[in-house]
Formats: structure tokens, C-alpha cells, sequence
């Protein structure tokens, strides 16, 4: 069976709670929920303008985005998978 090409986008950012978080002493549901919130409407904004334009908006989320290929999807699965069974059978050799 031979699949169609597919590109896959992820973009990608690693955010610090202490950002998050400014003004807080200590972690408040409801500023996090916020924050969530406005993130989700930011990736939805990116979604909208990536349908009507073909591509991501400028900017440095822009640059975070990567393409993958369905194969490269397979073969990170299998990798997954042949590291969770060498990882357990370790683990069963080593503790037991």
C-alpha cells in the first residue's frame, strides 16, 4: 500500500513557569488557565492564516515550524517501540 506524501508542521516553543508566573508567589490555577487559553487562541490564529495562505505567519514562530515526512513518523514509532522493550528487558535484568 503506498501512502500519499505527507507533510507534518510542528512548531515548537519551550516556555519558562517563571514567565508564566511573574507576579505570583506561588502557582495559581487560574493565571495558568489564562495563559492556556491565550495560547490556544494564538495556535488557532497560526492554523487560520496557515489554511487561507499556505504557510505559517512570519515571525519566530515561522522559523520553529519543520516539516516531517509520514516515513520519518514510522520510523520514529519503531524507534519508540525497540527502545521501550531494550529499556524494559534491561530493567527486568537489572532488578529482578
Amino acid at each position: 500500500m503506498d501512502r500519499k506524501e505527507l507533510n507534518i508542521f510542528f512548531a515548537d516553543r519551550i516556555f519558562n513557569l517563571s514567565d508564566v508566573f511573574k507576579d505570583q508567589q506561588e502557582l495559581d490555577t487560574d493565571v495558568l488557565t489564562k495563559w492556556l487559553y491565550n495560547l490556544f487562541e494564538e495556535k488557532e490564529l497560526m492554523l487560520k492564516h496557515f489554511h487561507e495562505h499556505g504557510e505559517f505567519p512570519d515571525g519566530k514562530n515561522a522559523k520553529l515550524c519543520s516539516p516531517i515526512k509520514y516515513k520519518q513518523i514510522f520510523y520514529i514509532h519503531v524507534f519508540v517501540a525497540l527502545s521501550l522493550i531494550l529499556f524494559y528487558n534491561v530493567g527486568l535484568w537489572l532488578f529482578f
